[in-house]
């Protein structure tokens, strides 16, 4: 979801006025897909708003995203892979391998996240 929800469809749809609303709206909507499919969804935007919404983040949330807002920066990217191969391989990510510009600790950070969003294992 976009950081600060997405301003352009909110007078159309106010639920995606915010992050939270705008994920609710993707996550629903992805959802029918999944249902038709017989697929999962990976809950990347919950693992964003889990850091968005935490009291003392290790990695500021705002870098989650690029300088629009709308794309995963590499350290979303980063979150973002660590809950599909979680969700792919149903296996915790932490320990898997770290990504080049990230600390170990911003990567244990990171995968502990997904970890707590994708499990339990």
């Amino acid at each position: 979801a976009r950081r600060e929800g997405d301003a352009a469809n909110c007078e159309v749809t106010p639920l995606v006025g915010d992050f939270a609303g705008h994920s609710q709206a993707l996550e629903e909507g992805n959802q029918i897909y999944a249902d038709e499919t017989n697929g999962i969804i990976a809950k990347v935007g919950n693992a964003f708003q889990l850091i968005k919404e935490s009291s003392d983040p290790l990695i500021n949330p705002d870098d989650l995203w690029m300088e629009d807002g709308a794309h995963s920066s590499y350290i979303g990217s980063y979150l973002a892979a660590a809950i599909l191969f979680a969700e792919i391989t149903n296996k915790t990510p932490a320990g898997a391998m770290s990504a080049d510009g990230l600390t170990s600790l911003e990567t244990f950070y990171l995968q502990s996240v997904a970890a707590q969003i994708a499990g339990p294992f």
